[in-house]
């Protein structure tokens, strides 16, 4: 088998919400995907004859260094309505999905772009006020199905993965 050393990638990422940037990231972004499966054990067959997906998740992570109002919006979902002058209301009951864009390096010095239809922000993240660090702001949505957008089959989904 032949190693092709333009497949490694390594290189920044970028977070955009709602198509607006949401500046210096900490360590980048993780895309996380949990499958659960439901395992068919036949009665003349010892062991699993066959595995059924019975649910699936999406998960898109990161810190933002840059500790901005809407930032802190995104960290606890306040939605961008939440805004008045120079302050956040705090504690809506609202739910407030969001489109998120990654971009990042693809192998051979390409650009691989993620794009997320539907998102949620659901970490219970803390903002830290510390005199010896910077005020990081860790983001993690969940990714929701979007019936809008579904594969050959009609399966509704998360987004798409596209190098150029």
């Amino acid at each position: 088998m032949a190693d092709t050393d333009a497949n490694v990638v390594v290189g920044r990422s970028w977070l955009s919400i709602d198509g607006t940037d949401v500046g210096h990231l900490q360590e980048g972004v993780s895309i996380r995907m949990t499958r659960d499966y439901f395992d068919v054990e036949g009665q003349h067959r010892v062991g699993v004859i066959k595995k059924v997906k019975t649910s699936e998740r999406m998960f898109v992570s990161t810190t933002v260094q840059e500790a901005t109002l809407r930032r802190i919006q995104d960290l606890w979902d306040q939605g961008s309505g939440e805004v008045s002058g120079t302050g956040v209301a705090l504690g809506t009951p609202n739910v407030y999905e969001h489109t998120l864009t990654i971009l990042g390096s693809a192998p051979s010095s390409g650009t691989r772009t993620v794009t997320i239809y539907r998102a949620v922000s659901i970490n219970e993240g803390a903002i830290v006020m510390t005199n010896d660090a910077e005020q990081a702001i860790p983001l993690e949505f969940e990714c929701l199905k979007d019936m809008d957008n579904v594969d050959a089959a009609g399966e509704p989904l998360f987004g798409k993965i596209i190098d150029s």
